[in-house]
């Protein structure tokens, strides 16, 4: 009896390690997946921002003339 009790716990505490392995590493993946989509989101900003600037530039440049 005690030992059927003793192997039920580890089964279940085995099954809830897996469970939360696997928890972590759907959570690492989406991670990882969200840090691409920021990585990309940053990069689209430089770049508007860097046409910002050379709009700005020939708008100063054709006031001047």
């Amino acid at each position: 009896e005690k030992e059927n009790v003793l192997k039920q716990a580890r089964r279940t505490y085995e099954e809830s390690e897996r469970s939360l392995k696997s928890i972590c590493n759907s959570v690492e993946q989406e991670n990882n997946e969200l840090e691409e989509e920021f990585k990309s989101v940053q990069a689209h900003q430089t770049t508007l921002i860097k046409q910002y600037h050379l709009i700005f530039i020939k708008f100063e440049v054709n006031l001047q003339d």
